[in-house]
């Protein structure tokens, strides 16, 4: 596997995770970016009450999410 390379200004920040993999985890600030993939249009996650909730309740501060609303 391919070592990415490292930025020095990007080296204190919060490191990009998925709605499973930040379960049971906290930040100031969540950044929840709704997308989708062809060719599953559709809900996705959003029509799963679990994980829209910790999606939801992981910030301590500050929720932003960006999207279509259409398409989540």
């Amino acid at each position: 596997m391919m070592k990415r390379p490292q930025y020095a200004c990007l080296s204190g920040m919060q490191e990009a995770m998925t709605i499973d993999s930040f379960q049971g985890q906290e930040n100031d600030i969540a950044i929840a970016i709704m997308t989708t993939a062809h060719p599953y249009p559709g809900p996705g996650f959003t029509a799963e009450a679990q994980r829209l909730n910790v999606m939801l309740t992981r910030h301590k501060c500050g929720l932003v999410i960006v999207g279509d609303i259409y398409v989540a």
